[in-house]
């Protein structure tokens, strides 16, 4: 695993650790880049997500409650910040995405983000083909995700 996929502390949240999630708290969810106990560890790049997408109208949130959840930064010019969301079944696809989109454009104009998308299904699990995951600015990395959600549709059966 490199560096840039480590957590700062604690445990790195993975595949099985994401699969086995319950009910989503929001309709869009920033999930942690690792967990130190039942406190997750999120990026301080990330930290404007839920306000930014709830003034764009969407139902957003972080998996931790304020009072589970800690901000990690880190410094370098050749930075890559991870960013994992997950979205409900029941999230108005359309609105999730130009909102993301929005934000990934504006918190990553000129620098690196490697976004992941996991589109729940209600009761847990989740779907192999509408995992999502591309490198590059945040204008690049919003264009590639919408054009995935786009050829994707609404195809949740």
């Amino acid at each position: 695993m490199s560096d840039e996929s480590q957590a700062p502390y604690g445990v790195p949240v993975d595949h099985d650790w994401i699969e086995g999630l319950d009910e989503l708290p929001h309709d869009v969810v920033l999930l942690p880049e690792g967990l130190d106990g039942d406190t997750g560890i999120y990026r301080d790049e990330c930290i404007t997500f839920a306000k930014e997408l709830r003034a764009d109208g969407v139902d957003a949130g972080y998996l931790h409650d304020a009072d589970r959840r800690t901000w990690s930064g880190r410094k370098g010019e050749a930075l890559l910040v991870p960013a994992i969301i997950a979205l409900s079944a029941n999230v108005a696809t359309g609105a999730a995405t130009i909102a993301v989109s929005r934000w990934l454009e504006r918190t990553f104009p000129d620098s690196s983000v490697r976004l992941r998308v996991i589109h729940k299904r209600a009761g847990g699990g989740q779907r192999e083909k509408d995992l999502f995951t591309a490198t590059g600015s945040g204008p690049e990395v919003a264009e590639l995700f919408q054009a995935f959600e786009e050829a994707r549709g609404d195809d949740d059966g």
